[in-house]
C-alpha cells in the first residue's frame, strides 16, 4: 500500500516536472533536453529516495530521515533558480517542495512521533532537527520569494501554501 502511494506521488511529481515548465509554448528538442538536464539531479534523487522510502514501510523515523536527501536537493535547485532570478522555476519547485513536505514528510514525522512515544522517545531529537531544518528551508524560500517575486500570482500562491505547510510541520511533532 505504502509503495503504491509513494510510486503514485513520484509519478505525479515527475509528470509535473515534465509538464509544468513555465510557458505553454511548444519546446524544441534542444530545449527539452536542456530542461531535462536541469531537472535530472532532482529526478534522480526523487527516484532513489522513493525506492529507499519503500524499504522503511514500518519504520517512520527512518522514513522521516530519508526525506533529508530530497529536501536538500530541493534546496539546491531552489538556490540555483533564485540565483538565476527565475521566478517561474522558483514557483514550480516551491510547489513540488510543498507537496513533498505536506504529503510526505509531515505525515511521516507525525507517525514517527507516535511510534517513538513522543518527546521522551529515542530519536525525538532527530525528528525535531528534521522538522526545524525543513521549516527553515520553507522560511528561506518564502523570504526570498517575497523579496524578489511576490508580484507574480504563482509565487504568491506558493508563499501562502507554504504558510500552511509550516503550520503542518510545526504541529507534526509538537514544540
Amino acid at each position: 500500500m505504502i509503495r503504491s502511494l509513494l510510486s503514485l506521488l513520484l509519478v505525479a511529481i515527475l509528470c509535473t516536472f515534465a509538464g509544468a515548465q513555465g510557458t505553454k509554448r511548444e519546446l524544441t528538442a534542444v530545449q527539452q533536453q536542456q530542461l531535462f538536464q536541469k531537472n535530472r539531479p532532482m529526478i534522480q534523487t526523487l527516484v532513489d529516495s522513493t525506492l529507499e522510502l519503500s524499504t522503511f514501510s514500518g519504520d517512520h523515523t527512518e522514513r522521516s530521515r530519508s526525506y533529508r536527501k530530497v529536501i536538500m536537493e530541493f534546496q539546491k535547485a531552489l538556490g540555483t533558480a533564485a540565483d538565476d532570478s527565475d521566478s517561474g522555476r522558483v514557483a514550480e519547485i516551491g510547489k513540488h517542495l510543498d507537496t513533498v513536505i505536506r504529503q510526505g514528510l509531515a505525515p511521516s514525522l507525525k507517525a514517527a512521533n507516535r511510534q517513538i512515544g513522543g518527546p521522551n522517545g529515542t530519536g525525538y531529537k532527530d525528528l525535531v532537527e528534521i522538522r526545524d531544518r525543513s521549516v527553515e528551508l520553507v522560511q528561506w524560500l518564502q523570504d526570498k520569494a517575497r523579496d524578489k517575486w511576490a508580484d507574480t500570482p504563482e509565487v504568491r500562491d506558493v508563499i501562502e501554501s507554504l504558510d500552511r505547510t509550516k503550520k503542518d510541520l510545526n504541529e507534526s511533532i509538537g514544540p
